[in-house]
């Protein structure tokens, strides 16, 4: 396999409030997440996308398009 394993750290768009919140109870702290798998190039134009699992060269499963702008860092694991 010739893709590049990583870790990804990425600030993500999340809900604030389950239920009505008032706008000063709003925390004003990003969100980062972190993302392990491989990195699938150039297949969604200003994503990173990730594929958390694969079978073969070229099937894989829990893929996930992450934009580039939330991408915090990549680090690579192999």
């Amino acid at each position: 396999m010739d893709k590049a394993l990583v870790k990804v750290s990425w600030n993500d768009a999340h809900s604030i409030s389950h239920s009505w919140i008032d706008i000063d109870d709003i925390v004003d702290e990003p969100w980062v997440v972190e993302t392990v798998g491989w990195v699938l190039p150039e297949v969604k134009k200003d994503h990173l996308v990730i594929a958390q699992s694969h079978i073969s060269h070229e099937s894989y499963d829990n893929i996930i398009a992450i934009p580039k702008a939330m991408v915090i860092k990549v680090s690579i694991l192999n």
